[in-house]
């Protein structure tokens, strides 16, 4: 589940995450399947939560870093 900011259709900065899914067998070709979700923080964190991700990560400064969607600080969000 990779967390990060992203622009929505006016242009405004917004929270995002996106779900990646690995298929057993390709699909049609296909090797994953992908959810995206935008909104607000509160929003995409209990969308986030609610998948079955084996790994949550957020956008940093320094590039992509775990976090839990249980213990995040209420002044934490994603990179830029």
């Amino acid at each position: 589940m990779y967390v990060h900011k992203a622009r929505n259709l006016d242009l405004e900065l917004v929270w995002a995450a996106t779900w990646v899914d690995g298929y057993p067998e390709p699909d049609r070709g296909a090797v994953a399947g992908t959810a995206d979700v935008e909104g607000d923080r509160a929003a995409v964190l209990e969308w986030a939560a609610a998948q079955p991700a084996a790994t949550y990560v957020m956008a940093t400064e320094d590039g992509w870093a775990p976090f839990s969607t249980n213990d995040l600080p209420d002044d934490v969000a994603p990179y830029n």
